[in-house]
């Protein structure tokens, strides 16, 4: 389960949403550790020119969410799945303030997706993160931390939540 509401998310992204037709994910919510495999099959390996990033397949037609940052200025980028499938993406839409893109591989596969429902973790709750932090050396690497606080702050609308994660240095 990834802690963002189809609706919301769609809604937050710049652009009217109901010019868009994502399905949602129907599938079965994850538990981890168990499901990483699975869940694993859902991330994405974002390639730019100027570097990598992760992304979440959140609809079973490609549609996918990754941060702002690593699609910035692009209008088409490169995804590669865990199984090493390779396939052009467009960005669609963008939101710099919580920084959150959408991209639309193009594909006609009907991909593994994750299910985006609100979920908030409790304080000291187990977290997994995926993605491939440092590049492609690390992709597809899972990590599991604990949720230590949930922040607002006055300057920005954004809540923040902090995650206590071991780090890995970049190779």
């Amino acid at each position: 389960m990834v802690s963002w509401p189809l609706a919301l998310t769609l809604a937050m992204l710049s652009g009217p949403p109901e010019s868009l037709a994502v399905r949602e994910c129907n599938a079965d919510p994850l538990v981890m550790p168990g499901d990483t495999e699975r869940a694993l099959e859902s991330t994405l390996l974002v390639a730019t020119e100027d570097g990598t990033g992760s992304a979440v397949v959140i609809s079973p037609d490609g549609f996918a969410l990754t941060a702002a940052h690593v699609v910035a200025g692009r209008e088409e980028v490169t995804v590669h799945s865990s199984d090493d499938t390779t396939t052009p993406a467009r960005v669609v839409r963008i939101d710099r303030e919580h920084d959150v893109a959408l991209l639309r591989l193009e594909t006609t596969d009907t991909l593994p997706c994750l299910d985006l429902s609100m979920v908030e973790a409790r304080l000291g709750s187990d977290v997994f993160v995926l993605g491939s932090p440092g590049g492609t050396a690390l992709s597809f690497s899972v990590s599991k931390g604990i949720v230590s606080a949930y922040r607002e702050f006055a300057d920005t609308p954004v809540s923040y939540t902090h995650l206590t994660l071991p780090t890995t240095p970049y190779v």
